[in-house]
């Protein structure tokens, strides 16, 4: 792929360098952006649907940064990884995360912390915990949700996955003294 390609798909996802704020939240959030994101040829074309595109644009909102470094497929991923990407990135950012007719935002991601707790997947439970409090989920909320997972989903799954929000509770209060360092 020729330095020309990476550079026009860098620049279809408007990935340029954020201020510090949302570098601050981004290193909060445990994402910083992985070295190797470049977009790829997706099966001839360097541009992205439109329904990609807005997919991209309602994740950006929710997450607080922008997800295209981390859904982009990777030089020594398959041709169809984009498919999966793409499908997997506009199911979850244009059916489900913004329909807020009868769950607001904070609703949805709280009822997502739970989810992903009871589940006990651990990592996709972190970046849950992060769209939460991002989103204006307190902890006290989230402590709540957890003491009812452990009545219902067992007490030795809410143990484990309550040792991560732990982690991202102290890294969310990390980044919001950061925040207001900087501010000053």
């Amino acid at each position: 792929m020729s330095d020309r390609t990476a550079d026009q798909g860098r620049a279809s996802h408007d990935r340029q360098d954020s201020d510090r704020a949302t570098a601050g939240w981004l290193h909060f959030r445990g994402c910083d952006a992985p070295s190797n994101a470049v977009l790829v040829q997706n099966h001839g074309m360097t541009e992205h649907s439109p329904d990609y595109i807005r997919s991209l644009n309602n994740a950006e909102r929710i997450l607080g940064f922008s997800l295209a470094p981390f859904v982009d497929p990777r030089p020594s991923e398959p041709a169809n990884a984009y498919d999966f990407t793409r499908i997997a990135t506009e199911h979850a950012f244009n059916d489900a995360w913004p329909r807020t007719d009868h769950l607001d935002l904070r609703t949805r991601a709280l009822v997502s912390v739970t989810i992903t707790a009871s589940l006990g997947i651990l990592e996709p439970l972190r970046g849950q915990l992060r769209i939460a409090l991002y989103n204006g989920v307190t902890k006290e909320e989230i402590v709540e949700a957890f003491i009812q997972m452990a009545v219902y989903a067992g007490v030795a799954r809410a143990f484990d996955s309550y040792s991560v929000a732990r982690e991202v509770f102290a890294e969310y209060d990390e980044a919001r003294g950061a925040a207001a360092t900087d501010d000053d």
